[in-house]
């Protein structure tokens, strides 16, 4: 995540209330290199959005 995060890359990571183990986007939030917290129904459109442009 921090090496696509710092060349501009979109990172995401899944919001730790919607995951069934929180610890795992926990560790990457912390990272501080996640552009967008989601939940996971959520993080499907995002993505869509984003290839749509």
């Amino acid at each position: 995540m921090e090496y696509i995060h710092r060349r501009g890359g979109v990172t995401i990571a899944q919001s730790p209330v919607s995951s069934e183990a929180p610890t795992m986007p926990e560790a990457a939030i912390t990272t501080g290199a996640i552009s967008r917290v989601l939940d996971l129904e959520a993080i499907g459109p995002f993505l869509a959005e984003q290839v749509a442009g």
